[in-house]
């Protein structure tokens, strides 16, 4: 284990040296201009969504290729720069080498600069524009993106202490606060991936939940931890009879979309709300969800 940990940081830091932290997402080349028609018609045409799917095997297929003949050039994603803030204050710790406290220093100051544009709190996005059921523009702030930055700043919070990290986190639950929120009934509700729209998605909904809770808990905001467990009622009512959780929640129509990579945020989310509230139906849930994952992934 420790070596393939230490093959992969030097896999990161010879990328690093080439190309500072800018670098490509799987979304990236799905921003393009020629390329955002065709996913948004694919949502109503069957001959499109087949000439979608053959493009998108082309770009998982040649991904160097697709973009270079696209012209995507690699650029600094935020949700990347909060895994790293957070992976190398982890690294830090595990192994005292003060080169990893510095990198992550230099991805929490870049996340401090370049916050995304909105009214309300402190939210990031994705350094492209995106289309799925509905088209987001670049740098819009969703909850995902800015649940993964809030992890960072919450790690160094309780790694330094200091009020700063704090403030931040709080800044991101005023933008968690303010997303598009369907009232289901009067201890359910689901929060939308972006302020654009409304929808429902599980994973993102655990994500926004356990954030608020665990900041909620530490500010003493009974706000935040009521918004964080209605959220998380309406996830655990709508677990699948076999464990599972389909990727949309309802009101949506199901998606009858369930894999291991959502499945594993939801089951990170569960288990930490888990040992935030120690509530028994979110332990039951969570095994029935692990012991799914077992058996099929």
């Amino acid at each position: 284990m420790e070596s393939y940990l230490q093959n992969s940081i030097l896999l990161i830091s010879k990328s690093l040296n080439r190309q500072g932290w800018s670098g490509y997402d799987p979304y990236d080349i799905k921003g393009h201009p020629w390329i955002i028609p065709i996913i948004k018609k694919g949502n109503s045409s069957k001959i499109i969504a087949y000439l979608r799917e053959f493009l998108f095997e082309i770009f998982y297929s040649f991904p160097k290729l697709s973009r270079k003949l696209l012209g995507i050039k690699p650029q600094i994603n935020a949700k990347g720069m909060g895994l790293f803030a957070k992976a190398y204050l982890d690294l830090y710790i595990s192994t005292e080498n003060k080169s990893y406290l510095e990198k992550s220093r230099d991805c929490i100051s870049w996340l401090n600069e370049n916050k995304a544009n909105y009214s309300i709190g402190s939210g990031w996005g994705y350094p492209f524009d995106w289309q799925s059921t509905e088209f987001i523009p670049k740098n819009s702030p969703n909850g995902i993106v800015s649940t993964a930055v809030g992890d960072a700043f919450w790690s160094w919070y309780k790694f330094s202490g200091e009020n700063s990290y704090l403030q931040v986190c709080i800044e991101i639950c005023h933008f968690l606060e303010s997303l598009p929120k369907d009232i289901i009934s009067e201890d359910k509700l689901c929060f939308s991936y972006t302020p654009l729209f409304q929808n429902h998605v599980h994973n993102l909904n655990l994500f926004v939940a356990e954030f608020l809770i665990k900041v909620g808990q530490e500010v003493k905001n009974k706000t935040w931890i009521e918004l964080g467990i209605k959220a998380t009622n309406y996830t655990i009512a709508d677990q699948i009879i076999d464990g599972s959780f389909d990727y949309n929640g309802p009101p949506e129509k199901p998606n009858h979309f369930i894999d291991n990579y959502h499945t594993g945020f939801v089951l990170r989310m569960l288990h930490s709300i888990w040992k935030l509230t120690g509530r028994n139906d979110v332990y039951s849930a969570l095994e029935k969800c692990y012991n799914h994952y077992l058996i099929n992934f």
